[in-house]
């Protein structure tokens, strides 16, 4: 029995140690947001956390997770904001004053990210300073064709 004991001690500290590391390492590297999945009730399911930007991808890490990987991942390519709101007033209870509330729409579906103004500048930097699409270039013979069936 003193043995489950030490061996729960124990996965409490590494437990505990890891969340530690993830709150500290991504805390003070990341930009804290509020995301939640749409569609959603008023006021609800709101997740805090932290995004880091790392070229094209943006990381989402839970305030609440242990894993040492991100729990969502966007992609720049796939990433556009189709508007912008206020908070309602269930939200004024649990969220801070002026957070603005952006819809974004992604590879993943669609979504709301809360954050003050120097996040929304932030993200907004990041998404209009993706690369432009490829080019597809045709050979004579598929354009001639694409032209014909015009």
């Amino acid at each position: 029995m003193e043995i489950i004991g030490w061996i729960i001690a124990v996965l409490g500290v590494v437990l505990f140690l890891l969340a530690a590391w993830r709150f500290i390492a991504h805390r003070a590297n990341g930009t804290p947001v509020l995301i939640r999945r749409m569609p959603a009730k008023d006021g609800r399911a709101w997740r805090h956390g932290v995004v880091r930007y790392r070229g094209n991808i943006l990381d989402f890490y839970k305030l609440r997770s242990v894993s040492p990987s991100p729990d969502v991942t966007f992609e720049r390519r796939g990433f556009s904001l189709k508007g912008r709101r206020e908070q309602t007033a269930r939200e004024q209870k649990f969220m801070e004053p002026g957070l603005k509330v952006l819809v974004v729409q992604t590879s993943r579906g669609e979504f709301e990210w809360a954050m003050d103004s120097h996040a929304e500048m932030a993200l907004l930097a990041w998404v209009e300073s993706a690369p432009t699409q490829p080019l597809q270039r045709m050979d004579v013979k598929t354009a001639q064709k694409y032209f014909k069936d015009k």
